[in-house]
């Protein structure tokens, strides 16, 4: 992000971004490099596409000790992700011109502009979770307080079971604010998790061993939203691994400037992105009705 710079009025880049934008972003994030997100996507020169390397299974032999090596082909497999598209902002302050603005006078449009753009980035990333992983059905039954701890640990178990490969299991569980309702009357989540009192977008405790990570917007996704389901009713959770989702961004830029068709000054903001689903048996999610189109 460039340093802001308008005639005699000039604003500190750092200021900005460390006291204003980068707050903002993390506390209405859930797409969390590492916790819900594969944090090893590169970025290409121009940043039109990223791209990052899966591994994949080694071939395994048996057969007599000591016999000959056999040699096979495998390694990783490069999975490339093209960033044309984004999320922008472009909003007027009234009556007022950027020589007279104070970064305090700002701030509070520069927080709401990048609060639109990361909740917008966030939904949208979980409708691609959602439609590129899979589902884990209803057979659970509609929770309640008694049931919704035990319910997340069968996810956990059934998770392990469709990926018997891996030694590396689920390490997040996206809940909606009904769903993270249920667990804070749980005992056994308040008895687990110091952090169970939080109640924002982002990480709100521990369960089973996962990260517990809330999203508001969960539950508002509907088949209007992915292409995969004609009916999608309720999404309680997301259960998965990091490694499965890739999420990445080429830049956040935010700028302040005088408006060219009203009398004010515009505050925009842009947010290109990109979404992949690297494997679906790595992200269950749990709705009370997901019928496939």
């Amino acid at each position: 992000m460039a340093q802001l710079d308008y005639s005699s009025n000039v604003w500190d880049t750092d200021q900005i971004a460390l006291n204003y934008i980068y707050p903002t972003l993390e506390e209405v994030s859930v797409l969390l490099a590492g916790v819900t997100t594969n944090p090893d996507v590169s970025i290409e020169v121009g940043g039109s596409t990223a791209y990052l390397y899966k591994l994949d299974d080694p071939a395994v032999t048996e057969g007599v000790a000591g016999r000959a090596l056999t040699s096979a082909t495998s390694g990783n497999t490069k999975i490339d992700i093209i960033l044309n598209r984004s999320f922008q902002v472009d909003e007027v302050i009234p009556n007022a011109v950027t020589e007279t603005l104070a970064v305090d006078v700002v701030a509070p449009y520069l927080v709401n502009a990048t609060s639109a753009v990361a909740n917008a980035h966030g939904r949208k990333g979980l409708v691609e979770m959602i439609d590129g992983g899979t589902s884990a059905g209803a057979a659970l039954g509609a929770p309640t307080k008694a049931t919704i701890y035990g319910d997340i640990i069968t996810e956990i178990k059934n998770f392990d079971e469709a990926n018997p490969n891996r030694s590396t299991g689920a390490n997040y569980v996206i809940v909606s604010p009904a769903t993270l309702a249920l667990l804070r009357t749980s005992t056994e989540f308040l008895q687990t998790s110091a952090t169970a009192g939080l109640l924002r977008d982002g990480i709100v405790g521990q369960l089973g061993g996962l990260t517990v990570v809330l999203s508001k917007q969960l539950a508002t996704i509907d088949e209007d939203d992915v292409a995969g389901y004609s009916t999608l009713t309720n999404v309680r959770f997301i259960l998965g691994a990091a490694d499965a989702f890739a999420a990445p961004i080429v830049f956040r830029n935010f700028r302040v400037k005088d408006s060219e068709l009203y009398f004010g000054v515009k505050v925009q903001a842009e947010v290109p992105y990109g979404f992949k689903v690297l494997d679906a048996n790595r992200i269950r999610f749990y709705a009370d009705v997901a019928t496939a189109a």
